[in-house]
């Protein structure tokens, strides 16, 4: 029995295990990357799930599901290889600007359920400048992202610095998409930005603290479509082998003239991010 119990407080206390800095692995946000990379080697898998929760009238929901490994090419550098799943519930939700359209399947359905494939991304991340060593860390990213018929590219500019047990991470994020969706424009691009704050509780494996995004869309390259405004809270366990963030993310505002205070018709009401990592 005292060999069980030992066996048992052993198992705890190694999955309660406090690193006191975060590993290269881990993301302590959920929408913002902070500047760093996995060393040569490394090995991650992670699991991602974003709910996006409500639109304009009706009933919607929607579950995307990343699987990825990543991978440290070299020190400073490291790639990871994505497949994007998606889970789609909708009843008369409506979408497009000022709530014009319905959200359909490809059979123009207005009430569905359906499980898809959405597509394969390969994601590339090269660090300058470390944010524990240097003044402020540096890196850039690069993600391509295909389905075989529509194609889109983004790419970051990372920055964040490291105090002690708080970590600040800033991203400025352009984004080309090339699609051609009845309700939506062959052609688009995306400017975004992302902040996390986060506070790592010492002796423990929690941290908590809070996200913002700003999201703006240009249909054709110049007609300013969507604006949205996010900001919630996010919480971090980590363990030195696998770890887990979650993020919230109500939208807070909509400053462009169509929507004014909310635009429910091209993003959701709510939007979750869970990411959950393990290390090899």
């Amino acid at each position: 029995m005292r060999s069980l119990r030992g066996l048992a407080i052993a198992f705890v206390l190694a999955m309660l295990g406090l690193p006191s800095t975060a590993e290269a692995g881990e993301k302590l946000f959920g929408y913002s990357y902070e500047p760093l990379t996995m060393p040569e080697g490394a090995i991650e898998l992670e699991q991602w799930v974003t709910p996006r929760l409500g639109k304009a009238g009706g009933v919607f929901s929607e579950f995307d599901l990343r699987s990825e490994i990543e991978v440290g090419v070299i020190d400073d550098l490291q790639t990871s290889l994505y497949l994007n799943l998606s889970s789609t519930r909708a009843a008369n939700a409506r979408s497009g600007r000022r709530s014009q359209g319905f959200i359909t399947n490809d059979a123009g359905d207005q009430q569905f359920s359906e499980f898809s494939f959405d597509s394969i991304s390969n994601e590339w991340i090269y660090k300058f400048l470390d944010p524990v060593a240097d003044p402020i860390g540096f890196a850039v990213y690069a993600e391509l992202e295909t389905n075989g018929s529509e194609f889109e590219i983004e790419e970051k500019l990372l920055l964040g610095k490291v105090w002690g047990q708080v970590s600040l991470a800033v991203n400025l994020i352009f984004e080309q998409d090339f699609r051609a969706h009845e309700n939506e424009p062959n052609r688009a691009i995306h400017f975004n930005v992302t902040t996390g704050l986060e506070y790592r509780v010492a002796k423990t494996p929690l941290a908590f603290g809070i996200e913002f995004r700003d999201e703006n869309q240009l249909d054709y390259y110049t007609k300013y479509t969507h604006s949205v405004v996010s900001l919630g809270p996010n919480l971090h366990w980590a363990t030195p082998h696998w770890w887990a963030t979650l993020t919230v993310f109500p939208q807070i505002a909509s400053p462009t003239r169509t929507y004014k205070s909310f635009d429910y018709d091209g993003y959701e009401v709510n939007e979750v991010r869970l990411i959950i990592g393990i290390e090899f």
